[in-house]
């Protein structure tokens, strides 16, 4: 998957590992949206490759049980 500098990425679960790898070993630049799942894998990486993390909340009154958004740039 080609990263174009400071691009958004919204990947698939299945492949955060490999884009979360190729962003800590080069210098590309990346905005990368993903599940606040705390106990996965690949979120320690994440967090500890970024430069700024944000947590996006569903606005959503009906929403009762919602998945968390963490947004990493």
């Amino acid at each position: 998957m080609p990263v174009l500098p400071n691009g958004y990425l919204s990947p698939q679960l299945q492949h955060l590992d490999s884009i979360l790898r190729r962003l800590v070993t080069t210098t590309e630049d990346a905005t990368v949206v993903i599940p606040q799942w705390t106990n996965t894998s690949w979120y320690a990486t994440a967090i500890r490759a970024c430069f700024e993390y944000q947590v996006l909340s569903s606005t959503d009154a009906k929403d009762t049980n919602p998945t968390p958004w963490a947004m990493l740039a």
